[in-house]
C-alpha cells in the first residue's frame, strides 16, 4: 500500500476584493478577484494532486473561497490571525504586504501542518449565521437601551425605544428561526435534545454550541476546555510560579457559556455545588465563575 502524499500547502491572504496566492516551494504570488467565478478557474487550472490551502479567518471574507474548496473537495484550514502574526515574527518577519503574508500562511502550514475543517451542513451553516445574528440584534438592543436611559430628549428617546421594538421584534424572529432549524435536522435536534436537558443550559447556549463548537463531544476536557478559552494556561519559569490565566478560545462560545454558567450557579446542584466551594476556600467570584464555565463545558463534552 503507497502512503499517502505528503500536501502541498498553499497560502492564501484573504481581503474583501482580492484573494492573493502562494503555492509552497513556488516563486510568484498569484492575485484572484474574490469571486466564484475566478476561484473555481483558478482550482480548476491546479494540477497538484494533493493541495491543502491555509487563511486566516477574517470573520467572513474568506466563506466564497472556504465554500468553494469543500465543493473541490480540497482540504482548507482557517487560522486565528494572531497565530499568523506570532509565526512570522519567530521567523523574523517584519515586513507586511499581501504578497509577503501569503507566502508566511504557507510557510505556516507546512511547519504546523493544522487539521482540515470539516464540510458544515447546510443546516449547521445556517445556524452559525442565525446565531451570529441573534448576537448582533442582542448587542443593539443593549445599546440603545443605554443611549435611552442616559439621553435627556424626548424626541431622540422615541427614537431610541422604536429602535428597541424594531430589535426585539427581530430577536423574537430570529429566535423561531433558529429553533426551527435546529428541529428541521435530525442530528442538530439530537444534539440539542442532550445539552437542553442539562440545568442552566438553555436555548441561546443550545444553539451556538450546536452551530460553532461542532467539536463537542470529540476532545477531551482539557482540549474542549482551550479550544473555548476557559482553561487556564500555565505561566511558570525557572522558580517562579506564574498567575494562570485563560487565554483567547472562540469568544462567542466562551461569551454565552459565561451566561450559562451564572445560570447554572443557581439552577445546577452540581455546579452551584462547586461554585459555593470554590468560594468558601477564599476565590475570588470571577475566578470562581470561570472554574464553573469550564466544569458546565466539560458536562456538556461529555453529555
Amino acid at each position: 500500500m503507497k502512503d499517502k502524499p505528503a500536501p502541498l500547502y498553499v497560502g492564501v491572504d484573504v481581503a474583501k476584493a482580492h484573494l492573493d496566492i502562494f503555492i509552497g516551494h513556488g516563486r510568484k504570488v498569484a492575485r484572484i478577484k474574490n469571486s466564484v467565478s475566478q476561484i473555481q478557474s483558478w482550482i480548476g487550472r491546479q494540477k497538484e494532486a494533493s493541495l491543502h490551502v491555509v487563511m486566516e479567518a477574517t470573520g467572513g471574507y474568506e466563506a466564497t473561497f472556504v465554500d468553494c474548496l469543500f465543493e473541490a473537495e480540497i482540504p482548507c484550514s482557517t487560522i486565528n490571525a494572531k497565530r499568523i502574526k506570532d509565526f512570522a515574527r519567530s521567523c523574523g518577519t517584519l515586513e507586511k504586504t499581501d504578497a509577503i503574508d501569503a507566502k508566511v500562511i504557507a510557510r505556516f502550514g507546512e511547519v504546523m501542518q493544522p487539521e482540515a475543517m470539516k464540510k458544515p451542513t447546510e443546516s449547521v451553516k445556517l445556524l452559525k449565521t442565525l446565531t451570529a445574528r441573534r448576537t448582533q440584534i442582542s448587542q443593539q438592543i443593549r445599546q440603545e437601551s443605554n443611549r435611552r436611559a442616559q439621553s435627556h430628549c424626548d424626541v431622540a428617546r422615541d427614537f431610541m425605544v422604536s429602535a428597541v421594538d424594531f430589535y426585539q421584534k427581530q430577536l423574537k424572529e430570529v429566535d423561531a428561526l433558529i429553533a426551527q432549524t435546529i428541529k428541521d435536522d435530525e442530528k442538530s435536534q439530537q444534539r440539542a435534545g442532550i445539552l437542553t436537558s442539562i440545568p442552566g443550559v438553555g436555548k441561546v447556549m443550545t444553539a451556538t454550541a450546536v452551530a460553532q463548537l461542532p467539536e463537542l463531544g470529540q476532545l477531551n476536557r482539557g482540549q474542549i476546555a482551550k479550544l473555548v478559552g476557559v482553561a487556564p494556561l500555565a505561566n511558570d519559569s525557572g522558580q517562579k510560579s506564574g498567575h494562570r490565566k485563560t487565554y483567547a478560545g472562540r469568544h462567542a462560545v466562551r461569551r454565552v457559556l459565561y451566561m450559562a454558567a451564572l445560570v447554572a450557579t443557581k439552577h445546577n446542584h452540581v455546579i452551584k455545588a462547586f461554585y459555593t466551594s470554590l468560594l468558601a476556600r477564599g476565590k475570588m467570584k470571577k475566578v470562581a465563575i470561570v472554574a464553573c464555565m469550564r466544569k458546565l463545558l466539560t458536562i456538556m463534552n461529555c453529555m
